[in-house]
């Protein structure tokens, strides 16, 4: 089933950074609170059949199917990045990757038509299974040296 989904993100982190050759390069290690939280709202089609947990249900028995998916959780980071600026320049620019490590995410789904409680669990199972525990970041920021 597709889902609608609207996000809310906030990711507030301490990073400790460590440059091995005392230039451009680093890396960075960082511990962040993950407070993410995913809303999500499908209708399906009322001629179509879906399979939710173990049952197959008709798209005009299931109602709307909403839901949310959230992170509320401690997420370290690990990655490397480097620092450009010109030669008696104050600003300058840099560049990260790295990635998050996240555990499961609370799955909660609620359906206005017949879909029974037990299929709705495994289902969220199923969305908390889709879920990657390790999430990439690529970022490029600007940065003002003092």
């Amino acid at each position: 089933m597709d889902y609608d989904v609207d996000q809310g993100i906030a990711v507030p982190a301490a990073y400790l950074d460590w440059r091995p050759m005392q230039g451009k390069f680093r890396i960075s290690a960082c511990a962040a609170y993950y407070n993410n939280v995913l809303d999500l709202k499908a209708t399906p089609d009322p001629m179509a059949v879906y399979q939710i947990g173990n049952g197959s249900y008709p798209g005009s028995a299931i109602g709307t199917l909403n839901g949310n998916v959230s992170h509320h959780t401690g997420a370290p980071y690990l990655g490397f990045g480097w620092d450009f600026f010109p030669r008696q320049g104050k600003i300058g620019f840099s560049l990260d990757a790295g990635a998050f490590y996240r555990n499961r995410p609370d799955v909660r789904l609620t359906a206005t038509g017949a879909v029974t409680p037990g299929d709705l669990l495994l289902e969220a199972e199923n969305i908390k299974g889709d879920e990657s525990k390790v999430h990439p970041l690529v970022s490029l920021g600007a940065a003002f040296r003092f």
